[in-house]
């Protein structure tokens, strides 16, 4: 018994271990720090990588939102022939084919575990829609340079390597001003205010 819990503390110490987190403003990412290491399509090679951001590696994870905020997010490229696509809660919003590199969209999202994706030119298929649980096929590259975001990588399906450049975007999130809540609410009241003094005037 002493040697099945001393075996289960090793076994937990080392899941643990293997977890980490980073923050860049209200996105919140929690990975598996082993990395992926990138291959080529037709051998292991240690000179594989990513095309667009020159990563050799990435991590498997899932991003939350701390707060609600606005979650931007950047096409930077793609080295694929096949047409893959950007998903946001469900929605296609641009593709490999006819995005324009630094092309960007804002989302107004709530906080917990955010539902982005990618998919491949086989459409919403179940090994190519990724949801907020962020499966198999998109990387986390965790590049240094963009401090306050996050680039990601999708792999499609449309070759044998795994190096994550089918569909790379950076995400950020961009901190609501604090007077937007109060001037919306003074809005509303100003509304509010000048129907009561249209139906007086009536």
């Amino acid at each position: 018994m002493k040697k099945i819990l001393i075996a289960l503390g090793f076994t937990l110490a080392a899941m643990s271990a293997q977890s980490a987190t980073l923050t860049a403003g209200d996105l919140s990412l929690e990975y598996n720090a082993t990395a992926v290491d990138f291959t080529d399509a037709s051998v292991d090679a240690p000179t594989a990588g990513n095309d667009v951001t020159f990563d050799t590696q990435g991590y498997n994870g899932q991003l939350s939102a701390s707060a609600d905020t606005v979650f931007r997010v950047t096409y930077l490229g793609k080295e694929a022939g096949n047409q893959n696509f950007y998903l946001q809660s469900g929605a296609f919003y641009f593709d490999t084919n006819t995005a324009v590199v630094g092309e960007t969209y804002d989302f107004v999202i709530s906080a917990g575990v955010i539902d982005f994706g990618f998919t491949g030119s086989g459409g919403l298929t179940a090994e190519n829609k990724v949801g907020g649980s962020n499966i198999n096929n998109i990387y986390y590259l965790l590049d240094s340079s963009s401090s306050g975001s996050f680039n990601i990588g999708f792999n499609d399906g449309g070759s044998l390597d795994l190096d994550a450049d089918d569909l790379v975007v950076r995400v950020s999130s961009v901190p609501v001003p604090a007077a937007l809540p109060l001037l919306a609410s003074a809005l509303g009241a100003f509304g509010i205010a000048r129907r009561r003094n249209k139906a007086k005037a009536a």
